[in-house]
């Protein structure tokens, strides 16, 4: 019949690639959706749970966790040094009884108008702190302002070893004066002849001055009891003082003593056993009472020079 038609084959080739076309269309629609709520997925997690990052930090940025600034290490120290200096003057004098008011007088002295400090190599600051205490002690119990003009070194800023000068004695002669050290700074000798020191020395003064060996305080107005010397004195010369009174047990650590003179003061009571190392003793012009002990000749067996009286002529 002549109302048959028949389709050629490239027609239906050209609608199979369009097919395709339109699948691959659909395919890749379907993929950009997927994609955009995958993207959305992700942006919501950013949002609810950021990302650690590790990152290398520049040149410029600090390896160092950064501290508050109250916790930021110094190199400034924790204690200001007028503070540590106050502190370690405490420390030294911290056995010290503090009598209202000449050694309180030496302390303020000591922390508030003095500027020395000891060397930082010493081998015990501590003991020079409790010397140069003792010394200003010395000082202010014996009215130091009215000291002598040549004695103006005292309580200088510098190392106590350089408070010393020389006495001009009649003939020409010197005599050291002020103090005497040793090797390591400790205060060994104490010379002051005249000077116009006056008042009543504390009794534990030379509690602080351990190493003297060699004291000098003569011709001046001390009163009261004579103070406890340290053992190991060895010369020792209090002369024309007003010194009234010595404890019995003023001799008992002074084994080491060779030389000692009271003449010229206002002791009284008997005579107290001397140490048997004194090789020298003078006590004339006083107001000892009782008779000579024997023991003075028969312990004291070093014993070459002895003053208990002296003689005048009318």
């Amino acid at each position: 019949d002549g109302n048959l038609s028949i389709v050629p084959a490239a027609a239906s080739k050209d609608e199979g690639i369009l097919t395709s076309k339109r699948v691959w269309l659909v395919l890749g629609i379907l993929l950009l959706v997927a994609g955009g709520s995958v993207a959305g997925v992700l942006a919501t997690r950013e949002e609810s749970e950021p990302v650690s990052v590790l990152t290398t930090p520049s040149p410029s940025e600090s390896m160092v966790p950064s501290l508050p600034p109250s916790a930021a290490p110094s190199m400034v120290p924790s204690i200001a040094p007028s503070t540590t200096r106050h502190a370690q003057i405490e420390y030294a004098l911290k056995d010290n009884v503090f009598q209202c008011c000449l050694q309180s007088d030496a302390f303020q002295w000591l922390t508030e108008i003095d500027t020395w400090s000891p060397p930082g190599d010493s081998a015990d600051p501590y003991s020079l702190w409790r010397e140069r205490y003792a010394l200003s002690t010395l000082y202010f119990s014996t009215n130091g302002p009215d000291w002598s003009t040549d004695l103006n070194f005292w309580l200088d800023p510098e190392s106590v070893c350089s408070w010393n000068g020389v006495y001009r004695l009649p003939g020409g002669e010197t005599s050291h004066k002020g103090i005497k050290c040793d090797e390591s700074d400790h205060v060994t000798g104490l010379f002051l002849r005249g000077g116009n020191l006056t008042g009543t020395l504390p009794q534990d003064i030379f509690a602080n001055l351990p190493n003297v060996e060699d004291l000098v305080l003569v011709s001046s107005d001390l009163t009261g009891t004579l103070p406890r010397l340290p053992s190991n004195m060895t010369y020792c010369e209090l002369d024309s003082n007003r010194f009234s009174g010595i404890s019995e047990d003023f001799f008992v650590s002074l084994t080491k003593l060779s030389s000692l003179s009271l003449a010229e003061n206002d002791l009284v009571g008997p005579l107290h056993r001397l140490p048997e190392s004194i090789q020298s003793f003078s006590a004339h012009s006083n107001r000892l009472s009782g008779t000579i002990p024997e023991w003075l000749f028969s312990a004291n067996t070093e014993l070459t020079n002895l003053e208990l009286c002296k003689l005048v002529s009318m």
